[in-house]
């Protein structure tokens, strides 16, 4: 039993020097990024992203995917963005934000070339 309470002593002490260490070196809160875009062009992006399956080969959910980026760029999609999929899909022009994205890049990387 005496060995038991020193073992277990000894961790109470490691957990408070952790504790100590965190308190006095605190690390700063990473600041969000705000999606400046429109809710139609992130959904058309994740569903791109999805359909490529680039998150952990294509096992992730389309709603686990949403509801990540829309914390990680501040914006809420609201629950029903297979609605917007659907007008995406209607469009007649239905991926305009992925082919500026596209055009966009290829610009630079034209420019860095000169």
């Amino acid at each position: 039993m005496a060995v038991f309470c020193e073992k277990t002593l000894g961790m109470i002490r490691c957990e408070e020097e952790i504790l100590r260490h965190c308190i006095e070196h605190p690390q700063p809160t990473p600041q969000k990024l705000t999606w400046t875009g429109t809710k139609t062009e992130l959904i058309e992006l994740i569903y791109a992203l999805d359909t490529a399956d680039c998150f952990d080969d294509g096992k992730t959910s389309l709603s686990r995917i949403a509801s990540l980026l829309s914390d990680v760029f501040n914006i809420q999609l609201g629950s029903n963005i297979a609605r917007n999929f659907y007008d995406m899909r209607i469009r007649n022009h239905p991926t305009p934000f992925l082919d500026r994205l596209k055009s966009l890049l290829i610009e630079r990387m034209e420019r860095m070339s000169r």
